[in-house]
């Protein structure tokens, strides 16, 4: 199958567009944050962007600086307020990761074509080197190579393999729906599948080249090497994995094309070949021990995969995940308002407690028998105005730590952190900086185009008087450092940044998911229905790219169904 699918004299023709690598964009209006929005699982909101990195800055000092925010328009019966949500919880409920974007590798970058960059071309020269006497020092460099191709060869397949399902789903449609097109849509569609037998074709070549390598590796059995040949199996256990979960997806949309619509197109040999690949995948990874799944996989069996494939998700691409280490002042940073309104009251609690005293004749010329009768007569006084001057000192604690955070010390970060990439046996490079900002904002103090966003929502008066009045407010500050990224050893094209908050301790709040209800029909009939209580929570995001004088500002506005369960499904609006 390998054989006649890519023969190693002939590799199989780079033909995908794009696969001469990332193109150069000159406006820098071009090069905005992209976001995506969706539901991690039934309790997490997933929200990711993508900073680009811009083109013709590495040779400079200048900072790229990006700037995300969030409106969280929580519903009233989550009961989230100032007082129930504080900013600790609410940072508690986020989880933040941070990673660059994976090298886009064309089929002839990934075998390593007329001299190109190529994990693979490193690890086969860093193993003839240790095989011909001359040991490479630097062998976590390797295992960081071979967890960049798993990285990259992943995202080359996947992708390409969503693109063709999701051409072949609408041309489907076309021939099913317009009939006077149908010729056009035919020709489209055998252009699709001679791309996905191509596509195919490459894929099945470039993990042979990589499954001779681990062969090559193996074969040595040298013990200095066994750290790369652990992990060039580890990679090649991944990459089947989710080479099995394309094939599955080309086959679930293929199964769902009718061939009586299509009667010119040979479909069935494209169907064909999709099950002996598959075939053939698991024929490989149960001979070397891997871990596969069918209908009739047992429970545990199931849970094995589940958990090993997760396990090999974060260690793949654990290579290029950037760590989060906080500034030195951040505690004070934090701290600044509760400091401030520590200071007032401590002021007023020692003014206070000196004209109680100084009243109260303890220091009178020292007479003993004036300040006990004092005393005697006025001492529930003194005692009652030193509880007060005390309660208002706490009042004056809290009071003006809220205060002092939101109006005096608001542009003071909550998290002020560094953004550090640590290369293969070296030591971590700062690649840029993070600022977080969050606190509750009331809706007229909301920026105006967040207000016509929310507008354009409701669907009369009544739902806007029912908007909900607390509304959280998260702001993140990027900044990345161009010429620092430049020393990667490949060109990185964007920092990817996943922000995922959890909703799973408002949902106790929630009535249940379903109620039921007695109606009367239209011809007198008594029937029960079960009625679905939901929810709606509503999020504003706004993202910008500051870059010399230009700021390019783009908003996007999504409606999330909820009920006590979970998330039921997200909107864009």
């Amino acid at each position: 199958m390998y054989e006649k699918a890519a023969p190693k004299e002939k590799p199989p023709v780079d033909g995908d567009a794009g696969a001469k690598g990332p193109r150069k964009k000159g406006a820098t209006g071009k090069l905005r944050v992209k976001s995506t929005f969706a539901a991690h699982d039934r309790t997490q909101l997933e929200t990711v962007f993508d900073y680009p990195v811009v083109p013709g800055m590495s040779s400079t000092k200048r900072k790229q600086k990006y700037v995300v925010e969030a409106w969280f328009f929580f519903p009233p019966q989550m009961g989230v307020s100032p007082q129930t949500y504080s900013k600790e919880k609410f940072y508690a409920d986020l989880r933040p990761l941070v990673r660059f974007r994976e090298p886009r590798f064309s089929f002839k970058d990934l075998i390593g074509l007329n001299g190109s960059r190529s994990p693979i071309k490193f690890i086969e020269e860093f193993v003839q080197l240790y095989s011909d006497g001359k040991s490479h020092p630097n062998i976590d460099r390797a295992v960081s190579e071979a967890r960049i191709f798993g990285c990259s060869f992943t995202s080359y397949f996947l992708k390409r393999i969503s693109k063709r399902t999701a051409l072949l789903q609408r041309i489907h449609k076309n021939i099913a729906t317009i009939y006077d097109e149908k010729g056009d849509s035919l020709r489209s569609l055998d252009r699709q599948l001679e791309e996905t037998r191509e596509l195919l074709s490459k894929s099945v070549y470039i993990l042979k080249q990589w499954r001779q390598l681990l062969t090559n590796a193996e074969a040595l059995n040298q013990d200095y090497l066994k750290p790369l040949v652990n992990e060039l199996k580890f990679v090649d256990e991944y990459c089947t994995y989710r080479m099995r979960d394309g094939l599955a997806s080309l086959m679930r949309v293929a199964t769902e094309i009718d061939p009586r619509l299509i009667p010119e197109i040979d479909f069935e040999s494209f169907l064909r070949r999709c099950i002996a690949m598959n075939r053939l995948e698991r024929w490989y990874a149960l001979k070397r021990g891997y871990t596969w799944i069918d209908e009739n996989s047992s429970d545990g069996h199931v849970e094995r995969y589940m958990y090993r494939r997760g396990v090999l998700k974060r260690r793949t691409w654990g290579v290029l995940y950037l760590n989060i280490r906080k500034r030195p002042l951040f505690e004070f940073q934090r701290q600044l308002g509760a400091m401030a309104a520590a200071g007032m009251a401590a002021l007023w609690w020692v003014v206070a407690m000196y004209f109680i005293t100084l009243r109260g004749g303890a220091f009178l010329g020292g007479n003993a028998t004036v300040g006990a009768d004092f005393w005697k007569t006025n001492g529930f006084l003194i005692m009652t105005a030193s509880m007060i001057a005390y309660v208002l000192k706490d009042r004056i604690k809290e009071n003006g730590r809220n205060f002092f955070s939101g109006k005096i010390f608001n542009q003071v970060p909550d998290n002020s952190e560094r953004i550090l990439f640590k290369p293969a046996n070296d030591r971590p490079i700062e690649v840029g900086a993070v600022q977080e900002y969050t606190r509750f904002v009331d809706p007229e103090d909301l920026p105006l185009d967040v207000k016509q966003l929310r507008l354009q929502s409701f669907g009369d008066d009544l739902e806007a008087e029912d908007a909900p009045k607390n509304i959280v407010h998260y702001k993140k500050a990027v900044e990345l450092y161009p010429k620092a990224i430049a020393l990667m050893d490949y060109p990185i094209r964007a920092v990817h940044d996943i922000l995922r908050i959890n909703i799973a301790g408002f949902l106790t709040r929630f009535d249940d998911p379903q109620s039921g209800t007695d109606v009367i029909s239209a011809d007198g009939r008594l029937a029960s229905l079960k009625l679905p209580k939901v929810y709606q929570m509503h999020i504003v995001l706004r993202h910008s790219l500051r870059h010399k004088r230009d700021q390019e500002v783009v908003y996007d506005h999504f409606k999330m169904v909820l009920n006590k369960r979970g998330i039921i499904r997200i909107e864009r609006l």
